[in-house]
């Protein structure tokens, strides 16, 4: 796509059909860009096959007829520069993305309780009472506070059956979607991607249902590896619905149709559809919708002596910077609060 647009503006250039005025040299320099840019052929600047091709390239074979690939559609699901998260370089912390919250729990130690479910916040004009559950044990413990910075997904938060919340504040964290995002990995006995295909991490982009399948960037030429074979809205075909094996069986079907290694070198898999995974009934907030603005806002507020400081408030609440950012937000507004009323009672 990007060979045959380069071939169209360079030759467009050379007929002088471009419409932004250009001095001879600057024509000169884009022309020489464009022939980098798109693998043109420096005499004619035509798009042939090349090497940059891959192995494609290396054989000889002619690329793609540009008609079909405009048809095929293929060329929306490509941008050189990604909106988001696609923005390159991107980088992987080693040991998965995991290690963050896991360095939080090394500094904060035993002042992390684990398996506690929360079950009830409560707040009066002088302090917070949180009450939760041991999932193990089933023992039941209060805590009390001066305020509470509740970090729980508005999906679970908005289901308590007893939290002290403004009916403005209960109707924003209701309000707010989350989405159904799922995923499954497959575990095959090769890499046959890498040893049979020569594909070394990257996605395969589809109108498959299976929305994106993913390889691994990392052990390259390992005994084993986990391929993403499904990432996408898991009300997919009614996936989220069926058994795991079922499930597991829609993407080794589509799947194959691309890879039918896939077939003989399965071995076990996983699903994970957060939409049914307790605590979290949701992989992330989506934040869009209408009203998101306002949405937003609310949640942002204090609301008495409790403060919302999960991912959702930020209006980013799909990636673990939005989780920092919201909860930075609201530590800065309790603090800046805390240290008005120590003002004002010295000042008395």
């Amino acid at each position: 796509m990007m060979g045959y647009t380069c071939e169209l503006m360079a030759k467009a250039i050379n007929a002088n059909t471009l419409d932004m005025p250009l001095t001879a040299a600057d024509k000169e320099r884009f022309v020489t860009f464009l022939i980098s840019e798109g693998y043109l052929d420096s005499a004619d600047h035509a798009y042939r096959k090349n090497t940059g091709r891959g192995p494609a390239g290396l054989n000889g074979s002619d690329p793609y007829d540009f008609a079909a690939l405009l048809q095929a559609g293929f060329a929306n699901r490509i941008r050189s520069v990604v909106d988001g998260t696609g923005m390159a370089p991107m980088f992987q912390p080693v040991g998965g993305m995991d290690q963050f919250p896991k360095g939080f729990q090394r500094k904060l130690g035993d002042r992390i309780t684990l398996n506690a479910e929360v079950v009830s916040i409560k707040q009066s004009a002088d302090g917070v009472r949180v009450a939760y559950k041991n999932v193990k044990t089933g023992a039941m413990t209060e805590v009390s506070a001066d305020y509470c910075v509740s970090c729980l997904p508005l999906t679970t938060l908005s289901r308590l059956n007893d939290v002290d919340l403004s009916p403005e504040m209960l109707a924003a964290a209701k309000a707010t979607p989350y989405s159904p995002s799922a995923k499954i990995g497959l575990q095959m006995k090769r890499r046959f991607w890498e040893e049979d295909d020569r594909i070394f991490g990257g996605h395969l982009y589809s109108n498959l249902p299976v929305g994106d399948v993913a390889y691994p960037s990392w052990g390259y030429w390992g005994n084993k590896g986990i391929m993403l074979g499904f990432y996408g809205n898991g009300q997919m075909s009614g996936l989220v619905s069926k058994p795991v094996k079922e499930r597991i069986e829609h993407v080794l079907t589509h799947v194959s149709k691309v890879h039918p290694q896939v077939r003989t070198e399965f071995e076990t898999a996983y699903c994970t559809f957060w939409e049914k995974t307790p605590y979290s009934l949701g992989a992330f907030a989506a934040g869009g919708g209408g009203g998101a603005a306002d949405r937003l806002a609310q949640l942002n507020k204090a609301d008495g002596r409790i403060y919302i400081g999960c991912g959702a408030t930020s209006g980013n609440g799909g990636w673990q910077e939005g989780a920092i950012t919201a909860a930075y937000y609201q530590v800065k507004q309790l603090h800046e609060r805390v240290m008005r009323t120590a003002s004002q009672t010295a000042r008395v």
